[in-house]
This record gives structure tokens, C-alpha cells and sequence, in this order.
């Protein structure tokens, strides 16, 4: 498994976290991801399908084609005495402002992790068919204008569930409001 505890300030060390049982080596890969792009949601005809699909929606994204800008290994020292182990470990490179997949991969068993480095914050409010989205610079709380964002919503119509992509732009005072569909489930 792979973990990261939390977003990064630009030029901050990037920490995760490797737990293993019974593997001797990780091979570690970080690449940079658009995610108001590279996240695809689909729809499922039963009701579990689509919660499946949301809680994978890392899954989702395609690094087939994707560069890699680090990779490396860690030597985890496992015995094979089938103990749980894990490292508190620092990815080397100062990363630049944006997102990041770090995959973890020993033999068929691969773990992804999310790796965010950014100097702002995003908040979501959601009502009835509104959802109000506010940007700032998470140093000085300033609105920040003219970001892409993508706001994803669902709904389920009685026999399947139903994604929907909002690809907006900050105004100058860092919000965005996206107009959701009307519906009873979301």
C-alpha cells in the first residue's frame, strides 16, 4: 500500500507512506496528471456498481501513455516471516505546483496515491441544484481568479447511475457556481 497524509506547499519535502507484507521490493513511479481532465467516471446499472466506481475513481486514470518523471525502489529488508511492515519515506525531488499519481508495484500487486503540491485551497459547498466553488491562495486566503475546475455529479434515475462533468473558470472573486441537474438522488 501507498499513503499520502496530505497536500504539499510548493518547495516542501513530499512524504508518503510503503506498508508491505512478504515483498522484498517496491518499484515507485510518480507522474503528473491534469486531474480536471484525466479522471473519467462511468455509470452502473446497480446501485453498488457506481459506489465501486466512485471510490476507485484513482483507478481511473489512464498512465499508459503517461510520462513518469521519477522513478526509484525502495528495498523493504522483508524477511517473509508474513509480518506487516511499512517506511515513512520522502519522495528526493522538489515537485512543482500540480498533481501527481505515485503508483507503488511489486509484481502484480500495485497501490496508487493521489500526490498534491499547490499553493491554494479549493472549497465545495453543494445545495439543492447549486454548488458554489471557492478558490484561494492558501497562504493569504486571497481569491484566486481564472482557475480550471472540474465539479463531477451524479445521479441515480431509478436504474442507473449518471455522471456529469462542470468544467469552469474562477471569476475575480475565486468562486464558481455550477447549476446541477434536478433530481431526487445524488
Amino acid at each position: 500500500g501507498v499513503a499520502v497524509g496530505q497536500a504539499f506547499l510548493p518547495g516542501s519535502e513530499v512524504a508518503y507512506q510503503l506498508s508491505w507484507r512478504n515483498i522484498a521490493k517496491i518499484e515507485l513511479a510518480l507522474y503528473p496528471v491534469d486531474l480536471t481532465r484525466a479522471v473519467a467516471f462511468t455509470g452502473g446499472t446497480r446501485r453498488g456498481h457506481d459506489e465501486e466506481s466512485a471510490s476507485q475513481w484513482l483507478q481511473s486514470i489512464d498512465l499508459a501513455h503517461a510520462e513518469k518523471i521519477a522513478t526509484w525502489t525502495h528495498d523493504t529488508k522483508d524477511n517473509g516471516e508474513h509480518r506487516p511492515s511499512g517506511a515513512e519515506l520522502r519522495v528526493e525531488r522538489k515537485l512543482s505546483p500540480g498533481a501527481y499519481v505515485l503508483e507503488a508495484r511489486s509484481g502484480s500487486s500495485r497501490a496508487r496515491e493521489i500526490v498534491l503540491v499547490s499553493s491554494t485551497s479549493l472549497f465545495l459547498k453543494s445545495a439543492g441544484e447549486e454548488a458554489l466553488v471557492w478558490m484561494t491562495d492558501a497562504r493569504t486566503s486571497e481569491p484566486v481568479a481564472g482557475a480550471d475546475v472540474s465539479v463531477w455529479e451524479r445521479s441515480y434515475d431509478g436504474s442507473r447511475w449518471n455522471w456529469r462533468v462542470h468544467r469552469l473558470t474562477t471569476g475575480e472573486d475565486g468562486t464558481v457556481l455550477a447549476k446541477l441537474s434536478p433530481r431526487d438522488n445524488d
